[in-house]
This record gives structure tokens, C-alpha cells and sequence, in this order.
């Protein structure tokens, strides 16, 4: 493997690469850095990825990156920081309002918050409750919700979903 030349950049090559971390785009940061616009993207996107192969200029960039990312989890950190002073603040106020919102924006930076599918999709006999059982279990455990035993009928058509408790007489033992 040879060796990475670490040479000095000129001012063009070190402002297309500071464009290049600022746009990440080949083409634009060519024109950005003062090099000639040759009027079309596929031309200017062509000269910028030649630009950005030579070996000293790909160690740059990869630096570059290393500490924007370096600086991305610092910012996380302290995002989260400022996020746990306003929960205790707020807690301490019994401000359960913006307590709240401090977690869900904890959550969200975490990644707690992600859409989650059934993917499964049949039709489900409504005549059958073993059927139907089986097809709510799924939907609680995605929905990370729990079923309980409740005395009610639902019902099910094509645009509503109702409930109405049944009578004390009426509920089956078991």
C-alpha cells in the first residue's frame, strides 16, 4: 500500500475541500473554490471527483470528516446536557409540561422515535376470535401497548371501529 502524500494544499484545493465538507458536492465545491465553471453540473462534477482522487487532497478531506464528526457527537453530548438540566429544572417546578418535552427530545436524539409497520397484511376474519385475538396481540406488541380483559364488544366496519361495555349478566365466565 503506498504511502498517503500529506503535501501542502494550494488555496484553491484547501477551499474546494472546506466547500466540499460544507456542500458535499464534487461539482458545486469545484465552482465554490474559485476553479472554472464549465457551465454544465456533469462537467463540473467530473472535474471536482478528479480533483478530489489525488491522494493528499482524499487525506484532507477524510481529516475534515473526522472532525466534523468528532464535533457532531460533542454537540449530541451537549444537546443532551442542556436537555437533563431542563427535565431536573422543570421537575423541580412541577413544570411536567416542559419535563416531558426535555425526554422526548432526549428520546429523539437517541433514536427512540422510529416508525415501526406491520408488515403482515391479510384479511382477518372477524368471525373468528382466535383470529382476531392473535391479530391485536401483534398490533399491541407493535405498538408496545398491553391487552387486558375488558367486558365490551367491538365493532368493526369499513370506516369506524366502536365499543360498548357489556351488561354485568351478560359477561362470560371463565
Amino acid at each position: 500500500m503506498a504511502a498517503v502524500s500529506r503535501g501542502v494544499l494550494t488555496a484553491k484545493q484547501e477551499a474546494f475541500v472546506k466547500a466540499y465538507m460544507k456542500i458535499r458536492n464534487y461539482g458545486k465545491a469545484w465552482v465554490e473554490a474559485g476553479f472554472k465553471d464549465y457551465g454544465t453540473a456533469s462537467h463540473n462534477s467530473s472535474k471536482g471527483w478528479s480533483l478530489a482522487r489525488i491522494p493528499k487532497i482524499q487525506h484532507r478531506i477524510e481529516e475534515a470528516s473526522g472532525k466534523a464528526a468528532e464535533a457532531a457527537a460533542t454537540d449530541g453530548a451537549w444537546v443532551f446536557l442542556q436537555q437533563r438540566e431542563i427535565y431536573k429544572g422543570a421537575m423541580l417546578n412541577c413544570d411536567f409540561t416542559n419535563a416531558n418535552r426535555a425526554m422526548e427530545n432526549v428520546a429523539k436524539l437517541l433514536g427512540m422515535f422510529v416508525d415501526r409497520k406491520i408488515e403482515e397484511r391479510r384479511n382477518l376474519n372477524l368471525n373468528d376470535p382466535l383470529l382476531i385475538d392473535e391479530a391485536l396481540g401483534r398490533i399491541a406488541a407493535a405498538a408496545n401497548i398491553e391487552l387486558i380483559e375488558a367486558p365490551i364488544i367491538v365493532t368493526i366496519d369499513a370506516t369506524s371501529i366502536t365499543t360498548e361495555e357489556l351488561p354485568r349478566e351478560e359477561i362470560p365466565s371463565s
